[in-house]
């Protein structure tokens, strides 16, 4: 059998640069993270991580019984290829399309909190009310994703011409008015519990995002285009009432994409006091303690009964002060997610279904 280190070399290392982060190796780390350009902090954050699960009863002398994290499909894949236990792989790339924006919006076409949606211009033009929204389920961060005020301006876009998949729209939405949008974490038990690991505001720190939330027209072929971004405000997860607010959107997205176990979903209020689901994918940024959590429930989940889970025991007070660095490191790199104003839980909260 090979080791870890032997799957890495033939699968995640040549990912490293396109990845932009961190690719896992089992004698330094269990997880992998992506957008963060400062490897030397991570690599001893990861470090410290494995080391707590690695005195605690889990069996890190054999590496195919070590659950990991698909961040990046592709290098994933390698690994899978390679001889990587699949069914050891947390959201296993076979399950990315059933999360794709325009898969979802078909799978809960009639769900009241998913708004008017079309899947080509002329099926926008004929059958939705204008100001439209226009998304390439590709996009990413408010990439590939337009508002155009009347027929005409959709027309005028040529859509039809767009070659790059990130920035052509293949799904049209009438516009909903938001006053706040924030984004979930959560994971999936083998026993279908569901844990609430993260949630945080998404707060628009651009100005093509906020055009797009106030009504400013923003053409597709429009110089005004570039990256954006949000801030992040994280929410403490066991004071939050959203979750319970968004119950059905949660409820629909988990039941709707079996198998996947660690899932984030993005959902807004509008002006009139109304939640709408915007999207869901399997690859939540790694951000505050986050990482922690994940692999907290992971371990949990495939081996129930390990000391290290017992909120008593010593180990979780050091996952804790582990996810407290995590979140002070987030910040430092990357000023946009805003300093927590609560201590990390590692933990989160069971989410109960009626």
């Amino acid at each position: 059998m090979k080791n870890f280190s032997e799957w890495e070399n033939l699968s995640f290392s040549p990912f490293k640069k396109k990845i932009g982060g961190f690719a896992p190796s089992w004698d330094k780390a269990i997880f992998n993270l992506s957008g963060y350009q400062d490897d030397i902090i991570l690599r001893d954050l990861s470090s410290e991580l494995y080391q707590i699960y690695r005195t605690n009863e889990i069996p890190f002398n054999r590496p195919d019984r070590i659950p990991t994290f698909n961040f990046s499909h592709a290098a994933t894949e390698l690994a899978i290829k390679n001889g990587f236990p699949e069914n050891l792989v947390i959201n296993s790339p076979k399950l990315a399309d059933g999360t794709r924006k325009i898969s979802m919006h078909k799978k809960l076409a009639d769900k009241s909190y998913v708004p008017k949606t079309a899947y080509s211009v002329e099926e926008a033009i004929q059958s939705l009310k204008f100001p439209i929204i226009a998304k390439a389920s590709e996009s990413q961060s408010a990439k590939g994703v337009y508002q155009y005020k009347t027929p005409q301006e959709l027309l005028d876009a040529k859509i039809e011409k767009i070659d790059d998949p990130q920035k052509k729209p293949d799904l049209f939405c009438e516009k909903i008015e938001i006053v706040k949008e924030f984004r979930l974490v959560v994971y999936i038990y083998k026993n279908q519990y569901v844990h609430l690991l993260y949630m945080a505001e998404r707060i628009p720190d651009a100005d093509k995002i906020k055009d797009l939330r106030e009504g400013v027209e923003f053409l597709i072929d429009d110089a005004r285009e570039k990256d954006t971004n949000f801030e992040w405000e994280l929410i403490n997860p066991t004071t939050e009432v959203y979750s319970d607010q968004i119950k059905d959107i949660i409820y629909d997205c988990i039941a709707t994409n079996p198998g996947v176990k660690v899932l984030a979903i993005d959902f807004c209020v509008d002006d009139q006091n109304k939640w709408w689901y915007i999207e869901c994918n399997m690859h939540p940024g790694m951000s505050y303690y986050l990482p922690v959590s994940i692999y907290y429930h992971a371990f949990s989940d495939y081996y129930s009964g390990t000391q290290f889970l017992n909120h008593a025991e010593a180990p979780y007070q050091t996952l804790t002060d582990l996810a407290e660095k995590y979140s002070t490191y987030t910040h430092a790199i990357l000023r946009e997610f805003r300093k927590p104003s609560f201590p990390a839980n590692v933990a989160g909260k069971r989410i109960k279904f009626d």
